[in-house]
């Protein structure tokens, strides 16, 4: 059976905090990217987001990777089309500490949140996400796709790890990695595909990044996270997990 290999670039640049205290943007851009890998604030900052990408055909948001006591992303912003900016809400109540996010509708699309120890933390229940207008098209198809997402058995010490997919019809697959290192949700690897090959299940091999490597170098046991999102030609998505524990 034939294997996709897929792999991700991964970026280093970061951002330097700035001296007045302003609204931190974060922000999509062509095609199906942030703008940057992290992001620099001091605590109690507002943070928004705005979506710039022209080219994409769907959406995007900024999702926090870690959880709250509540279960829910520690920051969050609303889904947005191209051209509109929204609050990304929760993270002016963030502590000091490094904070990784995605999109949850592209979930390869990944940067991280430095926050630093200066300003404090707005403390209270954040305010409710403010709606924002989306176009309503009509499509005739309205139905997601249905996806089943699983993880081969791999040794740690492999450069790549195998995600099994099957999807009902022909879709764009993005793949992303996670898993959960020294207390925080790290992205491992991830990639894109166009998925043809309906009813059968496909073998995607996906490279690790050279950061993942390294901090696996001392794990002798990890729960791995998959994350399969596929979009059909309609526009209509869907987001589905599946997780694995990997052994050295």
């Amino acid at each position: 059976m034939r294997t996709t290999i897929l792999t991700i670039a991964a970026a280093a640049s970061l951002a330097a905090p700035a001296a007045a205290r302003a609204d931190k943007v974060i922000e999509a851009q062509t095609v199906w990217r942030f703008d940057a890998s992290t992001y620099a604030m001091d605590q109690g900052e507002k943070v928004t987001f705005k979506n710039s990408d022209a080219a994409s055909p769907g959406p995007h948001d900024v999702t926090a990777m870690d959880n709250g006591p509540d279960g829910k992303p520690l920051f969050k912003s609303e889904t947005v089309a191209n051209g509109t900016q929204t609050p990304v809400v929760g993270a002016e109540r963030l502590k000091t500490g490094d904070y990784d996010f995605f999109c949850s509708v592209h979930p390869f699309m990944t940067a991280t949140l430095k926050v630093s120890d200066k300003g404090t933390p707005v403390g209270g229940e954040p305010p409710a996400p403010q709606p924002q207008p989306q176009p309503q098209p009509a499509p005739s198809d309205t139905t997601k796709p249905k996806v089943r997402v699983s993880l081969e058995k791999r040794s740690l010490r492999s450069k790549r790890l195998v995600a099994k997919v099957s999807v009902d019809e022909q879709v764009r697959l993005d793949l992303l990695l996670t898993a959960r290192i020294n207390g925080k949700t790290r992205s491992l690897g991830g990639g894109r595909a166009n998925y043809t090959r309906v009813g059968q299940t496909v073998r995607y091999a996906i490279t690790l990044t050279p950061s993942a490597r390294r901090a696996l170098r001392s794990k002798r046991r990890l729960t791995v996270t998959v994350l399969a999102g596929a979009t059909d030609t309609a526009g209509n998505g869907v987001t589905v997990r599946s997780r694995r524990v990997m052994r050295r």
